[in-house]
């Protein structure tokens, strides 16, 4: 990932900044029509631990993603950076499926070469409780550019140099660098 590094499992496919900003251009499709994320809960929920984006991270990827003239999903609570992980957890009736659950978790990360460790139970009730939000007051930074994205005009510009992300709609820049994980906003 753009902002992680991992490049075991499934994440190995991904990466390209400038295939990124493609995309919210909109190569060969409206934008508009994309909904994009910066997490959710399948790419969340589905990590060993349930681990979320670190909130340096999450702003940048959060300001490309609202930026944007897709159609953003926002993660729960990631407005206020929760912490609480969203772990895979289930509650399977049958005792068979729920072993089945287990075995298939702990085989699904053996191919990540970075992790080494036990997978929260699925089933165990306090894997449920860890994923619980802690609700706090929201970034300013969402407030201002959810304010913006009914203001700005659709088309998008975009300009990669090196691992900086330049974002244009209008008259107002986002500039987002994905090294050392900062965003600034120009009006």
């Amino acid at each position: 990932m753009l902002l992680t590094g991992e490049r075991d499992g499934y994440y190995a496919q991904y990466g390209s900044l400038a295939a990124l900003a493609d995309d919210l251009r909109g190569r060969g499709h409206d934008p508009r029509r994309l909904v994009v994320c910066a997490q959710n809960h399948d790419q969340v929920g589905n990590r060993a631990l349930g681990d979320r984006l670190p909130e340096d991270a999450l702003r940048v990827a959060a300001a490309v993603t609202l930026f944007s003239p897709c159609t953003p999903l926002l993660f729960m609570g990631e407005e206020w950076y929760e912490r609480a992980p969203f772990q895979f957890f289930t509650d399977h009736i049958d005792p068979k499926i729920a072993e089945a659950t287990r075995e298939g978790r702990r085989r699904e990360f053996e191919q990540f070469a970075g992790f080494a460790g036990e997978v929260p139970d699925p089933q165990a009730v306090q894997t449920f409780l860890r994923s619980k939000l802690h609700p706090a007051e929201p970034d300013p930074l969402y407030r201002e550019l959810l304010s913006l994205r009914r203001e700005l005009p659709r088309e998008l510009t975009t300009e990669v140099d090196g691992r900086v992300l330049t974002l244009r709609r209008g008259s107002v820049e986002l500039v987002a660098d994905f090294d050392n994980k900062t965003v600034e906003l120009h009006r």
